[in-house]
């Protein structure tokens, strides 16, 4: 979640939203999508 480049994080929030629970999701989204510039890695958050 902290690689430069945008298609990276992007595959990894993709691949975290399958994995973990939405509780655990959530907790994620809250610590990394507020700092996230890129919209297309936004969208992954959901």
């Amino acid at each position: 979640l902290g690689h430069d480049s945008p298609l990276v994080r992007g595959m990894a929030v993709w691949a975290l939203r399958r994995l973990l629970d939405e509780d655990d999701c959530l907790a994620l989204r809250s610590r990394h999508a507020p700092h996230e510039g890129d919209a297309t890695v936004l969208a992954e958050w959901g």
